[in-house]
């Protein structure tokens, strides 16, 4: 199988979507919570696996949040929607297992598990 499809097998998807649930995001624009997404975990993780397939899925709109900031003002943010964020998820622990055998010994940044020594 090529990248996307592994990417977007149910058991990648099932993983993705527990750590959706482990982040305990809220709702995006849809209204759609983790709870209820992982409830239709089947239904939900099956269709999407087939609308990224077919080529038809799209992201939805993303909920813009405003956060206050300790020093005061906003920082904004989006929330995208549940099924979006799995996906998110599921294409960048891929990504990640592919690439990460790849990079320099001493490259620290953004990697799991991996930080500079001083």
């Amino acid at each position: 199988m090529g990248m996307l499809e592994d990417s977007v097998s149910l058991p990648a998807l099932r993983a993705a979507l527990e750590v959706a649930v482990r982040n305990r995001g809220g709702p995006g624009p849809d209204g759609v919570t983790v709870a209820a997404f992982a409830a239709r975990a089947e239904v939900e993780l099956d269709a999407l696996r087939s609308e990224v397939l077919s080529g038809a899925w799209r992201p939805r709109p993303a909920r813009r949040v405003l956060l206050p900031k300790p020093g005061g003002g906003y920082r904004p943010i989006a929330i995208c929607c549940v099924r979006d964020r799995v996906l998110q998820h599921s294409l960048a622990s891929e990504l990640s297992a592919r690439l990460d055998c790849g990079l320099h010994r001493f490259a620290f940044a953004w990697r799991r598990g991996r930080a500079a020594r001083e």
